[in-house]
């Protein structure tokens, strides 16, 4: 087992080589300039290229893949322009509604699971056997974005008992819950 483990982890190094070197090729030919959009349109040449100089966008492709790499690595995910802020901060801003996020979920499978399974195998052969069974593979076979906005609609449009967005009370994280799970 330990073996497998090894070589199926060895396996994905030259795949997360490949998507990264793909993303970062994709993002470094995109026809927009970030040193003019972080300047401003109104922006100088000269202001525009001193930003393009202190961000390493006047290097070649290879030295600033290998410098995103490195900090990669390291743990450094660099800074959100936008928000003038770390992007490591940002996430672990986030990082305690997504854990609240994904163990509501995993409650919502679980209580959804247990209630089909149990009741199929109870009246198993019987309709609510099938219906069970049609309930999981709707289950599996809509994608949760989807399932996520009839919620939204139903619940948040149509009968406002739940919030359309926000992370103010539990009452937010029941329709997400609901999707996710």
């Amino acid at each position: 087992m330990g073996a497998f483990l090894a070589r199926r982890l060895i396996q994905a190094i030259p795949v997360l080589i490949g998507i990264s070197l793909l993303t970062f090729f994709l993002i470094y030919y995109l026809p927009a300039d970030p040193a003019r959009m972080y300047a401003g349109p109104s922006a100088r040449a000269e202001t525009v290229e001193r930003i393009r100089h202190e961000l390493g966008l006047d290097q070649p492709f290879w030295v600033q893949y290998f410098r995103y790499i490195t900090r990669l690595l390291q743990g450094d995910l660099g800074f959100s322009y936008r928000k003038q802020v770390a992007v490591t901060e940002l996430i672990l801003s986030r990082l305690p509604y997504t854990l609240a996020l994904i163990g509501a979920g995993i409650l919502v499978e679980l209580m959804i699971g247990l209630t089909v399974g149990i009741a199929s195998a109870v009246g198993r052969g019987r309709w609510v056997d099938r219906l069970g069974m049609f309930i999981a593979l709707l289950g599996v076979s809509t994608p949760p974005f989807w399932l996520g906005l009839l919620l939204l609609y139903w619940f948040g449009y149509l009968i406002p008992i739940f919030p359309l967005g926000g992370a103010a009370s539990p009452a937010h994280l029941v329709l997400p819950a609901l999707a996710a799970g």
